[in-house]
Parts: structure tokens; C-alpha cells; sequence
């Protein structure tokens, strides 16, 4: 009795568990579980580890789980330049992404004739308003350049009407127009002449500007504003005074030597 007296002290002492062997007289000494010093000391003692098969138990059902996810995730219908699954854009959607976004050079993925024939696709697909829209937002917001006058030059074989109404917001400087009768010429949507319509809108921006604007504005020579000017208006071969003064302009810049 002594003996297991002594030992019941010492372990209050360590402050350590108990546990009576039942069948003998006596008490074991458990693994002590609150360290009496060192680092260490002070701690709460750990928490014993679960099992793995314990722990797949208080998990949730990853089988019931993982099908809603699935479900909800819509499956891809597409694959990008990377030859990995994507989403396709619907035609405004990347109609727009191209316009606000494509300056028609080439690029890590695609070269300016690749971009150039989606967006002519792409405009075969979404209706003539979209279009003008896009070519106002890319033109005002956006401040892009070869991309607005494109739209303006599909507009003039798919909506005259609409193009006449966005023609002035559009193509708002010289160079503009430039852009807007190179691509005309080029023949990149379908015609390779102005015809009437343009024509006239041609026109109508040239006589709304003053000889000095003009002037300032005249830049490039592939085409010139001369040039633009006779496609606009036959009136240039006979004085008109804005044709005169940009053929005057053009024949200083080549006694230059820049032309």
C-alpha cells in the first residue's frame, strides 16, 4: 500500500493520467500528457489524428457534390488559339472584342489578313445597326483608327442609309479619311470604288470645312486629300477652291522631295 501511495503522489504531482488496472492492485502510469517544462511547457496537449478512413467520414458526399459543380459549369464548345477548351464568343460579342481591341497588325496569334477576314465575316453575321454603333463606340470611346473606317466601309455595301447617319462621327479628321477611301479602294469589302453614296458623303465633308482646315488636315499621299478631294467632287478639275488648295499642297510637298 505504500508503494502504490507513493506512486498516486507522483503522479499528481506531474500532473499526469491515471488509469486503474483493473485486476490487480495497482495504477498505471499513462503517457503524461502536459509537458512540465521546456518549450513546450504551458501548452494544450494535441489533439490525436484521425485516421484517413475517420476522416472520410465527417467529410461531405464528394460523389453528390462534385455532380451539382459539373452541372452548373456550362461545357465548352470551343477551343482557343492554344488548342485548349474555351467558350465562343457569340458574333456581336466578338465583333466588338475585335473592334475595340484589333488595330489590324499582326500579332502573337494572328497576322492583319487573319484579323481583317474574321471582322468582314463576323459583319456578315450581326445586323447594319451594330455595326454602326460599334464603329461610333470604337471611334469616340475607344479612339481607334483603321478599325472604325473598315465598319464605315462595310456599312457602305450594307447600309447606305445608316452610314450616311454615322459617317460624320466617324470619320472626324483627315486621316480618317484617308483610311475610310484606301479601304474603300483596296477593295477588302466587296467594291473598289466610292460610288454615289460615299461619294457624296466624301463631298459633304470636304465643303463642311474651311480651305485652312482642309489644309491642315491634308496628311499621307497613298491616297492624297487631292486625290480624295477628285473622288468626292468633280468640281476639283474645274477651280474648286478646297481641290485647288490641295493640289497646290501636293505639288509643294513633291518640289520638296517628301512625296
Amino acid at each position: 500500500m505504500k508503494l502504490a501511495e507513493a506512486l498516486v503522489l507522483r503522479a499528481v504531482k506531474r500532473r499526469t493520467v491515471l488509469a486503474p488496472c483493473w485486476g490487480a492492485l495497482d495504477f498505471a502510469i499513462l503517457k503524461d500528457c502536459t509537458p512540465t517544462g521546456g518549450e513546450d511547457a504551458g501548452r494544450s496537449p494535441p489533439r490525436p489524428r484521425r485516421s484517413e478512413e475517420g476522416r472520410e467520414k465527417i467529410m461531405a458526399n464528394k460523389n453528390i457534390f462534385k455532380s451539382i459543380a459539373g452541372k452548373l459549369i456550362p461545357a465548352t464548345d470551343a477551343v482557343n488559339d492554344e488548342r485548349a477548351p474555351a467558350y465562343a464568343f457569340t458574333p456581336k460579342h466578338a465583333l466588338a472584342q475585335y473592334a475595340a481591341t484589333g488595330c489590324l497588325n499582326s500579332t502573337f496569334y494572328a497576322n492583319a489578313q487573319d484579323q481583317l477576314t474574321k471582322v468582314i465575316e463576323l459583319c456578315r453575321e450581326v445586323d447594319a445597326e451594330f455595326i454602326a454603333r460599334t464603329a461610333v463606340y470604337t471611334r469616340e470611346q475607344g479612339f481607334m483608327k483603321d478599325m472604325p473606317a473598315l465598319l464605315c466601309a462595310v456599312l457602305s455595301v450594307k447600309d447606305r442609309a445608316l452610314l450616311a447617319r454615322v459617317f460624320r462621327r466617324v470619320i472626324d479628321n483627315g486621316k480618317m479619311l484617308r483610311n475610310f477611301v484606301q479601304i474603300m479602294r483596296s477593295g477588302a469589302v466587296g467594291r473598289k470604288s466610292l460610288g454615289t453614296a460615299p461619294k457624296r458623303l466624301v463631298r459633304d465633308w470636304f465643303e463642311s470645312r474651311s480651305e485652312e482646315a482642309v489644309f491642315t488636315a491634308s496628311v499621307g499621299q497613298s491616297p492624297s486629300f487631292a486625290d480624295n478631294r477628285q473622288d468626292g467632287s468633280p468640281e476639283a478639275e474645274h477651280g474648286c477652291a478646297c481641290g485647288a488648295l490641295c493640289l497646290l499642297h501636293r505639288a509643294r510637298v513633291q518640289r520638296r522631295g517628301v512625296a
